[in-house]
Formats: structure tokens, sequence, C-alpha cells
């Protein structure tokens, strides 16, 4: 009947639960048809009665080089079979050893990322990105910062996926720090692995699923660098 239901989102410092925070959404099965369970390729909804879907946080490039420190860029990867709706998720960041959420971007009307497919964030006053992004704001990122999905509200929305690189020390690291900065026309890129559901890695652990490239690729797959 909903009063009660098991939490079933991503794991934090190994505590399944939401502890002093904001309590998780349930997931509700939608039928379809003449009955049993909406099948995968149809679009995941999330709202109030549904667990929201995983999304990757999977390359991130803090500079272009010198007189480019506004090409920002954070690129997302839907995993799903289905395509998300980012309503209701924000992307936010906190500094090296901040205790409160900054705000990049926060949907608030219907925004669908394909299945597998990409999405970018951009600096608005991006000058040499090699695609077009999907959406940009004002807002920056930089040296030994944390950056997450989150699905609700800043500080106690649920965390889906969060990437801390240089010396970063904030909850937004996942197992250690990627423990590099990326530098001037490099970017941060979840490594790709074929054998894996999604064709990334993700061990919930940054300074294993990450690799500092000199090619960034966003809105694309990680390419070898000639």
């Amino acid at each position: 009947d909903l009063s009660w239901h098991t939490y079933n989102g991503i794991a934090q410092n190994s505590i399944f639960g939401t502890p002093k925070k904001e309590n998780s959404a349930s997931s509700v099965a939608t039928a379809s048809g003449s009955g049993g369970v909406a099948s995968n390729n149809q679009q995941q909804t999330t709202n109030s009665t549904s667990s929201p879907a995983k999304i990757l946080i999977n390359e991130i490039q803090i500079t272009g080089g010198s007189g480019k420190t506004g090409n920002d860029f954070i690129e997302l990867y839907n995993p799903n079979n289905f395509e998300v709706n980012l309503n209701g998720y924000r992307l936010v960041k906190r500094t090296k050893s901040g205790t409160s959420d900054t705000s990049i971007k926060s949907w608030t009307s219907d925004t669908l990322i394909s299945a597998n497919g990409y999405y970018l964030w951009a600096n608005s006053d991006y000058g040499d990105i090699s695609v077009a992004p999907d959406i940009t704001t004002s807002a920056t990122i930089s040296n030994d910062n944390g950056i997450a999905v989150r699905y609700g509200s800043e500080d106690t929305g649920e965390i889906i996926d969060s990437v801390g690189w240089g010396e970063a020390q904030n909850i937004f690291v996942e197992g250690s720090a990627f423990p590099q900065n990326p530098e001037n026309n490099q970017s941060i890129q979840r490594k790709f692995h074929p054998s894996t559901s999604s064709g990334f890695i993700d061990t919930d652990n940054n300074a294993s699923d990450f690799e500092i490239q000199t090619c960034p690729s966003p809105k694309a797959p990680s390419k070898t660098c000639q």
C-alpha cells in the first residue's frame, strides 16, 4: 500500500538508505496492455511514485586552455535501454571541502535523454567545444571540485551519480577521488569496456572508473587519442 517501501537506490559510503536525509521515492511497476509490468523499452517516468533512473556522469572538462577558461562541460550518459526524463533531476557541484551544493543546472520541465544517449552541459561562455551543448548556464567547475547528479532538492536529494577529482574531499567523491585535475585540452573520461552492460565502467570508485584523455569527445563515445 506504499506505507513502507524498500530503498533501492545507490549506496553512499556503503549505506543503503538515507539516514538524516529525505526518504527515497518508492518504485511502482506500471501496467502495460492487459497486464504485467512495463517493458524496458518504454519511457521511464520520474515522479513521486517511481524510482529515478540511473544517469552517469561520463566526461568532464574544466578548461579549454589559455583564454578558454569558459570551456567547461559535463557530459551525461543514459545507460538504460529506455529514454529518461530529466525533469526533477539537477546537476550540482561542491568545492574541495564544501558542505553544501551549488547548482549547475536544474531541470524543471520535460527533457529527454534517449536510450544509450548523451546530454551535454557547458558554460554559457564556451567558445571552442567540438559540438553544440544541449544546455548552457553561467556555472563553472574547476580544480578539486566534486559534481553530482541529484534527484530532488539541493543537499538532500538522492545522489544518482557523482565524481570528485584532484584533492576533492567532499561527499561527491565515490570511493577515492580521481587523483588528477585535467589540464588544458584534457578531460576526465569514464573508462569504456565493452563487456559491461552500458559499455562504461561504474564501480563507484572515481579513481578506477575514470582516466585522463587528451582528446575530449563530448556527446560521443570515448576515442583513442593520436
